[in-house]
């Protein structure tokens, strides 16, 4: 097997994040994310808290931290955080376990690539370096933005929630505003639902930067519909669909990934933001799937201007730099002039036909929009076509077995 297929092999391998639920042993929680999820909203949340300059981290290298953090759980399942918090889990027996997995998984990619994988989990869960005890504190917000957004249908022990983070934070003092305001709003539903809100729980800091955290947490707790927003949600014949946020984290590892792998000339820290940022607006207008454009019942135009208008209203809602910078992002993407938005839209059409190909020839609906839908953005990065040419291998494959006629045209890349 050469490069080019371990890569693609180890692309098809993350569609399983997508199926990794978290929360698996609480029964009390009815609404539960997956790794792939929450893995993105973290990266989201993560960057966000990272730009901030007195923290003094590296908002890339936190990107990388948070997208490799949880990736054994693809092959052992999610370890919910309650079975900690009973004593019914051993940290010491994780981390081994783990280890032992990563290994085996960075093993299948192409060898320098799998080396660097392997020394971002490794500086991870060594908790050594100042970005991965950043990322260690920073991601429990995203499961505390996930329980606040969820409230009715999670809770399951009282205790746990308040306890989760507390640790974690100790270790990164400077994160405690952002504690403090997750804190604040989780003790709110404490009181309105009756549950006892202990002395213990609370979390003392005063300053003046609390006030920002207002908008901030609004637009955290927006991106959480992307977890809801289903993609390909026009298309009755494609079952398996997956979510926004799913998406766009596989798409976030496969930007890193690939860039990696091929070492291509571009600026692989603007490409990262892109991607995490590219399709926020989901959280506004919901998926408009391509589906309607292929079929006319929208035009490119028409899709547009509900982007536009929800991006405007993002921009509104975030302080002025960190609005305009994430619209930036988007606008870039939507443009599709420079190298890095032309690199990102490439992976994003070849994420997107991936998926229906891991669910074989049963999750298909148009045959010709499928063979298609990735050429147009691949001419324009010529350097992907081996990945490109992988996919209609096996698409090709696919369409033998659902009887479907594999088109000369659909082979000229």
């Amino acid at each position: 097997m050469n490069d080019m297929q371990k890569l693609f092999g180890f692309i098809q391998f993350l569609e399983k994040s997508k199926k990794t639920m978290r929360y698996a042993d609480s029964d009390t929680v009815i609404n539960r994310d997956n790794l792939a999820s929450h893995t993105w909203q973290a990266m989201l949340m993560n960057y966000i808290a990272a730009e901030n300059p007195e923290f003094g981290v590296d908002p890339i290298r936190v990107i990388k931290l948070t997208l490799v953090h949880d990736l054994p759980e693809i092959l052992t399942g999610n370890d919910d955080y309650k079975n900690f918090f009973l004593w019914l889990s051993n940290r010491d027996d994780k981390y081994r376990i783990w280890a032992e997995i990563i290994r085996k998984i960075t093993s299948e990619l192409p060898e320098e690539s799998g080396r660097e994988l392997l020394g971002l989990w490794d500086e991870y869960w060594s908790w050594l370096t100042r970005e991965a005890i950043f990322v260690k504190a920073a991601e429990k917000m995203e499961s505390m933005s996930f329980l606040i957004y969820h409230w009715a249908s999670y809770i399951d022990i009282p205790e746990k929630a308040p306890a989760h983070p507390r640790k974690a934070m100790s270790d990164f003092p400077l994160l405690k505003g952002y504690h403090k305001w997750f804190n604040w709003k989780l003790k709110e539903l404490y009181l309105e639902s009756g549950i006892e809100w202990k002395d213990e729980y609370d979390v003392s800091w005063e300053s003046e930067a609390f006030k920002i955290f207002d908008k901030i947490f609004d637009f955290f707790q927006m991106a959480q519909k992307l977890k809801e927003t289903l993609r390909y949600d026009s298309s009755p014949l494609i079952i398996e669909k997956d979510t926004a946020a799913e998406h766009i984290y596989r798409l976030v590892f496969m930007v890193f990934i690939v860039q990696m792998t091929l070492k291509l000339e571009i600026d692989l820290d603007k490409a990262l933001k892109i991607a995490i940022f590219h399709e926020i607006y989901w959280a506004m207008t919901w998926d408009i799937d391509n589906i309607r454009i292929y079929t006319c019942e929208m035009t490119k135009e028409e899709k547009l201007s509900n982007e536009i208008s929800a991006m405007e209203k993002i921009r509104e809602m975030l302080p002025s730099s960190l609005g305009e910078e994430i619209y930036g992002y988007w606008q870039e993407y939507s443009n599709g002039e420079s190298k890095e938005a032309k690199f990102v839209k490439s992976l994003d059409r070849l994420e997107s036909i991936s998926h229906l190909l891991y669910h074989t020839h049963t999750n298909f609906d148009e045959a010709d929009m499928i063979a298609i839908y990735c050429d147009k953005a691949f001419r324009e990065t010529p350097e992907l076509n081996p990945l490109l040419k992988i996919l209609k291998s096996w698409l090709k494959k696919e369409y033998v077995l659902k009887w479907w006629q594999w088109k000369e045209e659909y082979d000229l890349i």
